[in-house]
């Protein structure tokens, strides 16, 4: 976007002078010595050139047959290359060359792309001379461009997942939450997925040392060594039950961790705490050789969770959230 109306950057006006030189950013060739950065750059024209339209004005830097002014779109990659025959003008021609007393001066001819053009172009549409010529992000409503609007264009859209609001959270951490939201979608390279793939010939969990696959759902929830660290967890959260099944567990937490205080965001912690330290205690066993019992296990992921808790602030001062304080030792 920034390349397409030559902001007052640094590092565009280079591209400008260096790379660009006076042609069509979306016409030109990529030059062979540029940067990987450039190239990958470049190589988006043909998915961003239909998201910019130049609204022209009585500047001279919009192409008449190479840029997205014309409802028609770019004249030249509609017409193609007998569009330099028949109108007989440079694909260099800029815009300007076409305006005459705040109208159109269109080519004379009479041939077919000729007329078409003149066709298509409403009679209110009209160049606004009374301003320089100007780039529109036409997936953004006031016309300017931000990351938002350029993501939520090429995303795919899917509906919000109920556990989302479990996962991402005010006061979450950020390395917790990306290993639970990456469990929660059963994503993690877990031993039964590895085999799958004929990465790994023991899928056997490591945890419980037993010959049960290693699955995100025995992992975290049925083995017996992860189930007893999950159960001390909830036990500091006063939810006397021992962990469910996966779809269980996202269904329990959708229903009791609604809400943003800090009981419901405290148990929340909790459960991305507790997914965290037994995926890396899993890791720490196969990769490093190293081993840790379940009930030091369990410690280590109380604690981490207290100094989160520690680092928060502005909370109120209320008897429920001085209760919590005294529970994780805080006070």
């Amino acid at each position: 976007m920034g390349l397409s109306k030559k902001a007052d950057s640094l590092w565009i006006k280079w591209v400008h002078t260096y790379i660009i030189k006076g042609q069509n950013m979306w016409h030109m060739v990529i030059p062979a010595d540029c940067s990987w950065t450039i190239r990958k750059i470049f190589q988006l024209r043909e998915s961003c050139q239909p998201l910019i339209l130049y609204k022209v004005g009585n500047d001279n830097s919009t192409f008449a047959w190479l840029d997205n002014w014309h409802p028609l779109g770019p004249l030249y990659k509609k017409y193609g290359t007998r569009i330099r025959a028949d109108i007989g003008q440079s694909l260099s021609a800029k815009v300007f060359s076409l305006i005459h007393n705040g109208g159109w001066k269109w080519p004379r001819g009479r041939n077919r792309i000729m007329r078409e053009v003149k066709d298509f172009t409403p009679e209110g549409f009209l160049p606004d001379v009374s301003m320089e010529d100007s780039v529109i992000w036409i997936p953004s409503k006031n016309g300017i461009f931000s990351m938002k609007s350029a993501w939520n264009t090429i995303r795919r859209v899917l509906p919000a997942q109920e556990w989302c609001k479990v996962v991402w959270f005010k006061g979450h951490v950020p390395r917790w939450a990306f290993i639970l939201w990456m469990a929660m979608q059963i994503r993690l390279n877990t031993k039964d997925r590895l085999s799958l793939w004929a990465i790994v010939s023991d899928a056997s969990c490591v945890l419980c040392d037993c010959d049960l696959v290693e699955s995100h759902n025995h992992l975290f929830f049925d083995c017996c060594y992860s189930s007893a660290v999950s159960t001390e967890v909830l036990r500091r959260n006063h939810v006397d039950r021992a962990p469910m099944r996966c779809d269980d567990e996202k269904e329990w937490f959708n229903l009791h961790s609604k809400g943003d205080s800090m009981r419901k965001c405290v148990l929340k912690l909790s459960l991305a705490a507790a997914i965290y330290c037994i995926w890396r205690e899993r890791n720490a066993r196969i990769f490093q050789h190293k081993r840790v019992d379940r009930g030091s296990l369990a410690a280590t992921v109380c604690n981490p969770i207290r100094d989160a808790l520690l680092s928060w602030r502005l909370l109120d001062s209320s008897q429920g959230n001085k209760d919590i304080c005294r529970e994780w030792s805080i006070l």
